[in-house]
């Protein structure tokens, strides 16, 4: 006699797939695959979590096609964007069909209460605020910036922080050849894309430009495969989110299927659970973590 096949929850996993930003669907992926893993050891009389993948490119048009399609293949939850961009854009659309998103990597400040989602990472503020804590004793700072909309955030959030306040703050481009017209600043802050971080990253060794500036670069930097790309001889103090992205991905996966049979729904049942504070999750923060060149 065969056992009764167990119920399924669809989770619909979103991310950049496909890209300049893939690495970091790699990593969604990976993540969702050992969380489905771990979910059903973990809660054997739950539903069978199934995978759905879908490509937003980390960009907001394809957004809301990926939240179409997961849609239409009746998808019960939705674990992603790693965008907050394409969060935003394309979260209406599961919130008018009544399906929760949980946000393991946009922190865009109130984007979670804008769009109806549960958030397990930090915020745009946490990370705004441990990276100003660490430059508050620095007399002269550059923030050196990709000119993404992300970027533009952290430098307005960084220039207007109270930490900083006596604290000479100068704009320059990722793309600037030598640091040369910022000569007097003792620190760097790095924000924007990690590749467009490492590039400049790696023309400004070239070019000695760095001499003994500190650097500290934004969560971005904090892919694995930031670390195996640095230049030789650079330590970079990275903003790292607690839970990391990955782990957000895993304990996301986890509440979908430990709450999937609830019987107030499911939408409602995550909502309510203790791990979040209307809609943010309770414990998330940043953390500078010390960096360097994961190969010599």
């Amino acid at each position: 006699m065969t056992s009764p096949r167990r119920p399924v929850v669809r989770i619909g996993v979103v991310g950049p797939l496909t890209g300049p930003r893939a690495e970091y669907g790699e990593l969604l992926l990976e993540a969702a695959r050992l969380g489905a893993e771990a979910a059903r050891a973990a809660h054997p009389a739950a539903p069978e979590p199934e995978l759905v993948a879908a490509d937003d490119a980390a960009m907001p048009a394809p957004a809301r096609e990926a939240a179409r399609r997961l849609l239409a293949a009746g998808v019960d939850a939705v674990v992603g964007h790693f965008n907050s961009d394409a969060a935003a854009e394309a979260g209406p659309l599961y919130r008018e069909a009544g399906v929760p998103l949980l946000l393991p990597a946009s922190t865009r400040d109130g984007l979670a209460r804008e769009i109806g989602a549960l958030r397990l990472c930090p915020t745009d503020a946490d990370q705004v605020t441990a990276l100003a804590e660490a430059l508050a004793a620095v007399g002269a700072v550059a923030l050196a910036t990709d000119a993404t909309p992300y970027a533009a955030r952290l430098v307005a959030a960084l220039v207007a922080h109270p930490a900083l306040a006596e604290t000479r703050t100068t704009i320059v481009s990722l793309a600037e050849p030598d640091l040369a017209a910022t000569p007097e600043a003792e620190a760097i802050a790095l924000l924007g894309t990690h590749p467009a971080i490492l590039a400049a990253l790696a023309r400004w060794s070239e070019a000695g430009a760095l001499g003994g500036r500190r650097l500290l670069a934004c969560d971005d930097c904090s892919l694995p495969a930031f670390a195996d790309e640095l230049p030789p001889g650079i330590t970079v103090s990275v903003a790292a989110p607690r839970p990391s992205f990955a782990e957000a991905v895993r304990e996301a996966i986890g509440l979908v299927v430990r709450h999937a049979a609830a019987p107030t729904g499911l939408g409602p049942a995550l909502a309510a659970d203790p791990l979040f504070a209307e809609g943010e999750r309770r414990d998330a923060r940043f953390a500078l973590v010390e960096t360097a060149p994961a190969r010599t």
